[in-house]
């Protein structure tokens, strides 16, 4: 074999390398973009859609004491908190998740006040209850900021008494606490 057939054939698996590379390159770039449009879709068609830009954690957020005092924005508020002011019939439970969730599961004698309308929800839910009294908020799961909407909705309507359930229904139902199925109150 001559020096110039090495050489020709050198070159030829060198672009074939180069032409594999770059297809290779184009179908992962067209995954990704299958991927990206897949997820887009799904949200938009969710009827809790996920929001694009991030609420403030918990580290942002002031936590309810053991007095339970008055804030300025929704405080964070955990099981241990809240049993206490469910079973004395203290506070009021409020769902902050979409109609359709709240009818298949939620905390017993919860009211509904959908995050994303609560001008609608408000009245019936909240809207006759006084300023001071206490409001717990949750959503289905630690990761769902629903409850951060809704709750800060109603410190903005003048309620002072407002705090967030961290361990949200998923928790309260894994604690065994009572959950209502089905639309009951």
């Amino acid at each position: 074999m001559s020096n110039s057939s090495v050489l020709s054939r050198i070159q030829g698996n060198a672009t074939g390398a180069e032409h594999r590379t770059g297809r290779l390159l184009c179908d992962c770039a067209g995954i990704v973009l299958v991927a990206c449009l897949s997820g887009l879709l799904t949200n938009a068609v969710r009827p809790q859609p996920l929001p694009w830009i991030r609420q403030p954690t918990a580290q942002s957020r002031p936590a309810a004491s053991s007095s339970l005092t008055t804030t300025k924005q929704a405080a964070f508020i955990t099981l241990s908190e809240a049993k206490p002011l469910y079973d004395s019939g203290e506070a009021v439970f409020v769902d902050a998740r979409h109609e359709l969730d709240y009818k298949e599961a939620h905390i017993t004698g919860a009211k509904l006040l959908y995050f994303d309308e609560v001008d609608k929800y408000y009245p019936s839910a909240v809207g006759d209850i006084p300023k001071d009294k206490p409001i717990v908020v949750y959503c289905y799961d630690p990761e769902c900021e629903s409850a951060i909407s809704a709750g800060d909705a109603l410190v903005a309507r003048g309620h002072t008494r407002v705090y967030i359930l961290i361990d949200c229904l998923s928790g309260w139902e894994s604690a065994g606490y009572p959950v209502t199925r089905g639309g009951g109150q």
